[in-house]
């Protein structure tokens, strides 16, 4: 793997050499920034898996760790096969691994890590009444947040054309199988097939995070995610079998995820007598809503069509195309496969509170 680093590291000068590091409160730690790493991956692929040889890598997910000598006795969920390669590169026996990487970045977008940004509240604390105004205008709150981006992170929606695309990314196929080990099984299972996924010629945009520390909650984040892919594949079957599949097509996913003002936030809660992990992104109060406007991001999903199994399944026509042979599959409609538009389109996301906690299983 070829990478392209920029490094720029900020150095303050002390006065005199011998002096002690000093610590910096909240209000003189917000006005610190600096940058951090851009890299560039230029030939970059993921196999954990080759054909015709035995060593396998595997990821596992112990959920439930039983203090034995061996893991097999865990619940976990295993994730192995795992594969991530140009889109047009095939899997096979006979394939030239060397020709799997594609380019992840270029030196106009490239992947970003540990730069310090300012994240401040859209919140000011200048007041106006019928007589006077009062404030300064200035932010309620202002954090040092730590940043990551993947290439093209900045951009949105509407700044999206063919030769942006071209430059943030080749676009990648990334599947993977996911097993359990979880309760009893049956005599000489070891592990119990979930599902395989795939999504094919993805690219990212528009995906970057902040993280920082707030008061009472400690670690905060937002985010956002945008992700073009030509399809998602979810299959049900083992082998690989065509009629396990659920496939949706034509992805287009933009999901802002929290803000200064109403962070994504980690933290603990009792269930049942047992402390549970719990991800939430704070409620949106009709204040913080009235200061973003009508004109703050707001997310969408839009799926062009669905395949359930065969994408010419019989079953799944709706009528015979006009002029058309009945002998074609081709010259049929099809249910959840429009020639024109989109099959799901939700537009304007907006979460306005949402709280997930683990349970035990």
């Amino acid at each position: 793997m070829k990478a392209a680093y920029a490094v720029i590291i900020s150095l303050a000068l002390l006065p005199q050499w011998g002096l002690s590091l000093e610590s910096l409160n909240e209000s003189e730690l917000s006005g610190v920034t600096g940058e951090g790493i851009g890299a560039v991956f230029e030939d970059f692929a993921l196999f954990t898996k080759l054909p015709n040889r035995p060593e396998e890598g595997e990821l596992t997910l112990v959920l439930d760790d039983k203090q034995t000598d061996s893991k097999a006795d865990d619940d976990a969920f295993i994730f192995s096969d795992i594969r991530v390669h140009r889109s047009d590169f095939e899997y096979s026996e006979s394939a030239d691994f060397s020709l799997a990487g594609g380019r992840f970045g270029t030196e106009a977008y490239p992947f970003k890590a540990g730069d310090l940004v300012q994240v401040s509240s859209i919140l000011d604390n200048k007041v106006i009444d019928a007589e006077n105004v009062s404030g300064d205008g200035k932010p309620n709150f202002t954090y040092t947040a730590l940043h990551t981006e993947f290439p093209g992170g900045s951009l949105k929606p509407e700044d999206l054309t063919p030769e942006i695309l071209d430059q943030i990314s080749d676009k990648f196929t990334i599947s993977l199988r996911v097993d359990s080990v979880i309760g009893s099984r049956p005599i000489g299972e070891q592990r119990r097939f979930d599902f395989g996924l795939a999504v094919n010629g993805f690219r990212f945009y528009g995906f970057e995070q902040d993280i920082w520390s707030i008061p009472y909650y400690g670690l905060a984040m937002k985010s956002t995610i945008g992700l073009l892919a030509d399809s998602i594949v979810i299959g049900g079957d083992p082998n690989g079998a065509l009629s396990g599949n659920l496939t949706l097509n034509g992805i287009d996913l933009y999901l802002p995820n929290g803000s200064a003002d109403q962070p994504i936030v980690m933290t603990t809660a009792n269930v049942n007598g047992k402390e549970q992990f719990q991800l939430e992104m704070l409620p949106l109060t009709r204040e913080i809503a009235a200061a973003r406007g009508g004109n703050y991001p707001k997310g969408h999903l839009r799926i062009k069509s669905l395949d359930f199994g065969d994408d010419r399944d019989p079953q799944l026509r709706t009528a015979l195309r006009p002029g058309g042979d009945s002998t074609d599959p081709e010259d049929y409609y099809y249910a959840f496969q429009p020639d024109f538009g989109n099959v799901i389109e939700i537009e304007g996301i907006n979460i306005q509170h949402l709280r997930i906690t683990t349970q035990d299983i």
